[in-house]
Formats: structure tokens, sequence, C-alpha cells
């Protein structure tokens, strides 16, 4: 399984939801408007004083995603840029980094299964659903500790706060694969 596949399931655990943001500009010299939020940018619309550039002659616009950047063309001196897109607060590539060190903890806290990623982007041996599900979680704590419950549809993990994201990740490995992965809920207290 690709490691792309595992971004929307992060996403949904760390509730990274797209949002929409207007940037505004005024245009003096340059074309180019950097904008404020740079992950996973999609731009909605482009406006030059209200109007979008779809309706406009002679105005359009592009988008690099490796500068992060809008170049609008066919402007005069004080126009008004409004650009409007959605972001998130994760990259992919961020998320795809989580999901290698989410199979590092794994590996560090389990015998029995060693998953690595091959070459491709693909993880090896191809994990099941609810193994899935785990490396998602491992991801997801690594990325946000202070949550006390991740849910997914086939699992759901609970654990105190007080614990450190080390500790918890130790013991839902260790309750996981003890079980054969055949948790719906991993449940962990201060006590154990």
């Amino acid at each position: 399984m690709a490691l792309t596949t595992y971004t929307t399931k992060i996403r949904k655990l760390i509730e990274d939801f797209s949002k929409t943001r207007i940037d505004t500009f005024t245009y003096s010299t340059s074309s180019i408007f950097t904008l404020v939020k740079s992950k996973n940018v999609s731009i909605i619309s482009v406006l030059v004083n209200g109007t979008s550039t779809a309706d406009l002659s002679g105005v359009d616009y592009t988008y690099s995603s490796t500068t992060n950047q809008v170049t609008v063309t066919g402007l005069s001196s004080g126009d008004d840029i409004q650009i409007k897109y959605t972001y998130n607060e994760y990259s992919d590539s961020e998320l795809e980094n989580y999901v290698h060190s989410a199979l590092d903890y794994i590996n560090i806290n389990n015998d029995l299964k060693t998953f690595e990623v091959a070459s491709g982007d693909v993880v090896s041996p191809t994990p099941t659903t609810k193994q899935t599900s785990l490396i998602c979680i491992v991801a997801s704590i690594l990325i946000k500790p202070n949550i006390s419950q991740y849910s997914l549809p086939n699992l759901t993990v609970r654990y105190p706060r007080t614990m450190s994201k080390d500790q918890i990740i130790e013991k839902i490995v260790q309750k996981f694969f003890a079980s054969d992965g055949y948790f719906y809920l991993i449940e962990i207290t201060t006590n154990e």
C-alpha cells in the first residue's frame, strides 16, 4: 500500500480538514504574489478588482506549488488582487514522513512483524486493514499526542493524557499484536 493512501485517514484523525483563505494584494510592479499558506494549496479563484479572471479579457493566472506563488498576467498598476484558495496545516509529504516514523515505532515495539517502506513508497509486507489503521493512529499520536482518543471505523484507541507519546505507542502496539489485531477498542489506563 502506497504512503499516499495513509494521508486521508491521518488527516481525519488529526482533524486537518481543508480550510479556505483569501489573500489580498495590490499590483504595483510585480505580478507574482506569494500566498500566506503553503500546504496542499488549491486555487479556487483569482479576482482582479472584484471580477474573476475568467471573465476578464487578457487577464489570466498560473500557480506554482514549488514556489507557492500565483502569477497574474494582464494587470494594471493599482489593481486589487484577491486569491481564494484551500489549504491544509500539513502537507502530504509531511504526513508520509510521519508514516515512516510510525512504522519505526511499531517495529521497535513489536517482535511479530516488521514493516518497511519498499521502493515506490509502498509499505511492505502489505498491512491488513486493521494494521493500516494502527499505522495511521500511531502517526497521529506522533503528530498530536495530547488528544486522548483516536477512532477509525475498525479501531479505537483511548489513553490518559498523562502518558508520554512513547509510552502510549508502546502499549498500543503491544496490545494490538498480542491480540493478533482483533481489538476494536484499545483502552490504556495508568494502572497497567
